[in-house]
């Protein structure tokens, strides 16, 4: 489940009994979620005023289990790193609103927290049915006991590796609540003539939400929005491989690797180079599609990992990574930002986007970067927001008429601009 930005808390299994004022806080939250643009269909509102979420969240206070932001971790793995969770609100209600549920609908959630299967049981009403699925025992026994306590025990919980699917298909409409790398083949055949699901999908290290349609024996996008959410346990993990570069630097290849990952890794050794591309952007103005169009138009697209004591270091080499690398003959280059109007009141300011780069070819990287900034700022910045395609892996490859394609182990993606 999501991992979006927002209150995070530790909790105990444990689910404890609520006072009767949640019903005031959950109807302030649904509120507060119509005001910030998550929440427009009244049917979804309807649900999350409904569903006692406290239920599912275990012991934090209850302000915090209706706190739109707040994201309850319920289990770690043995690195220490959340592997499950109950979902910020916030994100549940834009991945809810994306999959457009409708009533007598059959929904499958591939990863299962419990609230979100709720939610949906709300959706579908009394005609429809709700199969949620995880690998985890511990994961489907808690949330079988949630279902039953907050009144729907009549959503089906399934103990089974999301990769393969589930039997009781075909389903309506299909709902991933972790961070998938890949598109099984089972998630798209067992959607019916039609039918649509809702994934968020790491591409270059980039998670965005999409919610697709079925086209054939293919995906074409509705919508999409960038999220951040746990990763796929199972056969659908996926690592990515790293080239290290210093201590606490690394760069990470969600797709593909390097031909040179020594020659790489000496990269630092060399002067950095910077370039600039008269680009400019306001302030705490989001710019994700600028880094979906760069994973799909850089050489050797990664990602620069930077652990956070290493970020704080006044002499860390690498400062203000705001996008993708690209990476080509030994170096690389990121994505920056610098502000150009220090000297004025405005919090906001105004930015303008370059690049950063190291390696023998530093310069050349860089100017990379900045070219394709600049080809997003003319064409596309103003576009309507791209269209993204999955096919499957073994189909002949066919070039978009922008970027490239990006192979996985079932699919290939690809995006349409303009």
């Amino acid at each position: 489940m999501s991992v979006a930005a927002g209150r995070v808390r530790a909790v105990s299994m444990q689910i404890t009994d609520r006072p009767s004022d949640a019903d005031v806080l959950r109807a302030a939250m649904v509120q507060r979620l119509r005001q910030r643009g998550a929440l427009r269909s009244d049917l979804i509102a309807q649900a999350f005023r409904t569903v006692p979420r406290h239920l599912f969240a275990g012991d934090v206070p209850l302000e915090d289990a209706y706190d739109e932001e707040s994201v309850v971790r319920i289990k770690y793995g043995a690195d220490g790193a959340c592997i499950s969770s109950v979902s910020a609100p916030n994100a549940q209600a834009v991945m809810l609103e994306m999959a457009g549920i409708e009533r007598g609908d059959r929904v499958v959630e591939y990863g299962s927290g419990g609230y979100n299967a709720a939610l949906l049981a709300e959706l579908v009403g009394p005609t429809g049915r709700v199969t949620t699925v995880d690998i985890d025992p511990e994961v489907t026994d808690r949330a079988s006991r949630c279902l039953e306590r907050a009144g729907y025990s009549r959503v089906r919980v399934t103990l089974a590796d999301a990769e393969a699917g589930v039997d009781g298909g075909p389903f309506d409409k299909a709902m991933v609540t972790f961070g998938a790398w890949d598109i099984p083949a089972a998630w798209v055949e067992q959607l019916a003539g039609g039918g649509s699901l809702a994934v968020p999908l790491r591409i270059a290290g980039l998670t965005r939400v999409i919610a697709f349609v079925r086209d054939g024996g293919g995906l074409v996008s509705t919508a999409h929005e960038m999220f951040g959410f746990v990763p796929a346990q199972g056969a659908g993990s996926h690592p990515a491989p790293t080239v290290g570069l210093a201590p606490g630097i690394a760069l990470e290849f969600d797709d593909g690797f390097p031909d040179d990952p020594r020659a790489l890794a000496r990269a630092l050794r060399s002067p950095r180079a910077e370039a600039w591309s008269g680009v400019t952007t306001p302030g705490m103005t989001p710019f994700d599609l600028l880094h979906l169009w760069l994973a799909f138009t850089l050489p050797g697209v990664c990602k620069v990992r930077v652990a956070a004591q290493r970020a704080a270091e006044a002499d860390c080499p690498v400062r203000e990574v705001m996008g993708p690398a690209a990476s080509r003959s030994g170096s690389f280059a990121y994505l920056t930002c610098r502000r150009l109007d220090e000297r004025e009141p405005s919090e906001r300011g105004v930015w303008e986007f370059g690049a950063r780069g190291f390696g023998p070819h530093a310069c050349e990287v860089a100017d990379l970067v900045v070219a394709e900034v600049r080809t997003w700022n003319a064409s596309y910045r103003h576009a309507p927001a791209p269209r993204i395609i999955a096919r499957r892996a073994d189909l002949p490859a066919e070039p978009p008429a922008v970027g490239v394609e990006i192979v996985k182990r079932h699919m290939r993606i690809s995006t349409v601009w303009g």
